[in-house]
């Protein structure tokens, strides 16, 4: 259900779609309300190495059609305590404008691995709740001590690498179902790595590396293996060479 507010104006935009087996509609409700405000966008803080305690910069907009001069943000990290800081502009925000802001108060994102970052604007009287917040998700690449293991069974374990396109085809590694055929033999050249971002710290004495890969059934393929102190592939150390591979 849908309940509609007093003192703001709800319009019903209507399209017809074409399309070869028929015609659809689609129907848009949007609504210009006096107070509206938004958060736009989350700039920082992003994934990173060494994290500590980090701005978090934000953009907001005023989707409203008054201009507003005072309204509250917060942002939560993780099970944190909320932090909450008021705005009160020396010139209003005019309807359609926006602002990017930076809190006073920085974010611990210390501890290592993922963090859930919440950001949300406050204004008396805001029409619109849904466009008053956003979430992203945070890494803190610190360093790993070993065992350790990626399965690349989701998404969010395939962020905690580097993708490196070092020849800029703009064809890389990616996580997912492929949907065409990329890698199409051991001397196409494609040159591209994927690269942990948090380093993994190694005792003086024996390693052992185990990865499990498959490749085309049509056309070799060549894998290579590195490590070093940098995320630099020229500076690193080849640890194991593939050439001309195939699997079934």
């Amino acid at each position: 259900d849908f309940f509609f507010a007093a003192g703001v104006e709800y319009v019903f935009s209507v399209t017809v779609i074409e399309e070869e087996l028929g015609s659809w509609e689609s129907v848009l409700l949007s609504l210009a309300a006096p107070v509206d405000m938004a958060l736009a966008a989350i700039h920082a803080p992003q994934t990173g190495e060494n994290l500590a305690s980090e701005d978090v910069r934000i953009s907001l907009k005023n989707e409203g059609m008054e201009p507003i001069s005072v309204f509250k943000v917060f942002y939560q990290v993780d099970e944190q305590a909320e932090v909450k800081e008021t705005l009160s502009l020396t010139e209003p925000l005019a309807s359609g404008d926006s602002i990017e802001y930076t809190f006073l108060a920085k974010a611990d994102f210390s501890a290592a691995g993922w963090h859930t970052l919440t950001v949300g604007v406050e204004a008396e009287n805001d029409a619109l709740s849904t466009n008053n917040s956003l979430e992203i998700r945070v890494f803190n690449a610190l360093p790993l001590s070993v065992p350790v293991s990626w399965a690349f069974e989701t998404e969010e374990q395939f962020k905690e690498w580097r993708v490196l396109d070092a020849n800029q085809d703009t064809y890389s590694w990616a996580w997912g179902n492929p949907g065409l055929q990329i890698y199409n033999s051991a001397e196409s050249g494609n040159n591209d790595w994927i690269i942990s971002l948090a380093p993994v710290f190694l005792t003086r004495g024996e390693s052992y590396l185990h990865f499990m890969y498959r490749t085309s059934p049509y056309a070799p393929e060549s894998l290579e293996v590195l490590y070093g102190g940098s995320p630099d592939t020229s500076s690193m150390t080849r640890l194991l060479l593939l050439d001309d591979v195939l699997t079934t």
